[in-house]
């Protein structure tokens, strides 16, 4: 069985719009995977965990958050505030 995943948008872009969404709301404390599923009103809200993960870790590369590891093994990022 093969899989195929159609992007509408990137992962860049998606990067993008979580840190403005982050931003715009004042996120400033770490924020968590389940807090990006429970803004339903957003788009990202219906991504995969992995995506979820990679977008995390662009946003570190790009230098607008910090990528934390839970105690628990669970990934979270920190906003960097322009």
């Amino acid at each position: 069985k093969e899989k195929l995943r159609v992007y509408w948008k990137t992962l860049e872009i998606w990067s993008d719009e979580i840190y403005n969404w982050a931003y715009e709301n004042g996120k400033i404390e770490p924020i968590m995977i389940y807090e990006l599923r429970e803004a339903k009103q957003e788009d990202f809200s219906t991504l995969p965990l992995e995506d979820l993960e990679e977008i995390f870790k662009i946003l570190a590369k790009n230098r607008k958050a910090k990528v934390l590891k839970m105690e628990d093994g669970k990934m979270a990022f920190k906003i960097r505030l322009e």
